[in-house]
């Protein structure tokens, strides 16, 4: 069995989330690149169409797991 400190063990971690958080924004720039637009404004634009675009409702969902995620990463790396 190996032992390993608290020190090394945080810097495990740190370096998990940092893995984590740098996949997640890759995939927030790909539909920034997409949308030529930030999520807000995207969001903003799909909410006031009067009609549908199932693609565009499908990379919402997931821009916005994505974008929630990143929030989530990022307050892990600050405590």
């Amino acid at each position: 069995m190996t032992l390993i400190t608290k020190t090394e063990f945080i810097t495990i971690l740190v370096n998990h989330y940092r893995m984590q958080l740098k996949e997640i924004m890759l995939k927030l720039f790909e539909f920034q690149d997409k949308y030529s637009c930030l999520f807000a404004d995207f969001e903003q634009r799909l909410k006031s169409h009067s009609e549908e675009n199932f693609e565009d409702w499908d990379n919402y969902m997931e821009w916005k797991a994505n974008f929630n995620a990143a929030k989530t990463s990022t307050a892990k790396l600050k405590t």
